[in-house]
């Protein structure tokens, strides 16, 4: 018997002892195009890498409403969704050979880059690339693609409203997403959801914005929403993202009442733990006193 339990607890800490894969650093640069799309540099960071790593770009949203005009259709509606996602390209990179300053620029990549193939997957509500499988003990892959027709034109302003992880697979040590614009912009108001570890700082003379997450937990979501001048864009945007709308104060006022909301959200579920808490201090003081109690009584 001994022999049996002594065979079970060394399988068992065999297995615990395999190194999973673990996405540890996301590095992403994203700007907005005069053509309405946004493009996207990703550097990934990755260690035992004994699966394919699969990385899903948001495109669209399966539930949106559609947009008829009105302000009460506005809100998380269809006119948000983008079109396709294309490929600039996808690369291998030894950490060693990285520039960090030329992060978000074309001269980035270098001929130390290795070009590798993706496999490009479009079920129409998600997009995905998958990164083949490697037996290194750490990886860094850098992806370059464009998100066609994101932006929005309104008349007294743009707008660039994105989930830059949505549903992500992999939980991540570390997450940083510099969002920017092709010039200066004199509006830029910025609101950014999501993640609870998420800080978010605003260049206003660069009209750049910066998150950064620690301790990521798959599943959850991470967007910024930037309003800027529409003169900005170029004059082929797609009719079907021009919405004809005042916009300014309608989304502000969408994002007040939504921060209301997560504010009271906050409040109740820090509350509840608090309750929850107090309840179990109360638990093992009843029953502490019982025992004396019962002690004293048959005594």
């Amino acid at each position: 018997m001994k022999k049996l339990l002594f065979i079970i607890l060394s399988l068992f800490i065999s297995i615990s002892s395999i190194s999973a894969m673990e996405v540890k650093d996301i590095k992403m640069y994203a700007e907005a195009e005069i053509a309405g799309g946004i493009r996207i540099r990703e550097l990934i960071k990755v260690k035992n890498m004994d699966e394919d790593l699969i990385v899903n770009v948001y495109l669209k949203n399966k539930n949106a409403k559609v947009f008829d005009g009105t302000k009460e259709s506005f809100n998380k509606s269809e006119i948000y969704n983008g079109t396709s996602v294309g490929m600039y390209g996808s690369y291998k990179v030894n950490s060693d050979k990285i520039n960090y300053e030329a992060f978000g620029m074309d001269e980035f990549v270098t001929d130390d880059f290795e070009k590798i193939d993706v496999e490009l997957n479009d079920n129409k509500n998600e997009y995905t690339i998958k990164v083949d499988k490697s037996d290194e003990e750490e990886s860094v892959y850098y992806l370059d693609y464009v998100v066609t027709n994101i932006l929005v034109q309104h008349n007294d302003c743009a707008e660039l409203y994105y989930r830059f992880l949505d549903n992500f697979y992999y939980d991540v040590d570390n997450i940083e997403i510099i969002v920017g614009l092709p010039y200066k912009s004199e509006l830029f108001k910025v609101w950014a959801h999501g993640n609870k570890n998420m800080k978010t700082s605003i260049d206003e003379n660069e009209s750049i914005v910066h998150n950064k997450i620690t301790n990521y937990k798959k599943g959850s979501y991470i967007e910024n929403r930037i309003l800027f001048d529409k003169s900005i864009f170029g004059f082929n945007i797609n009719k079907d993202k021009i919405s004809g709308m005042d916009a300014i104060d309608a989304i502000t006022e969408m994002e007040n009442n939504r921060n209301k909301n997560t504010s009271t959200f906050n409040i109740l579920e820090l509350s509840l733990g608090i309750g929850i808490g107090v309840l179990v201090i109360l638990f093992f003081l009843y029953l502490y006193y019982s025992k004396i109690y019962l002690k004293r009584r048959t005594k």
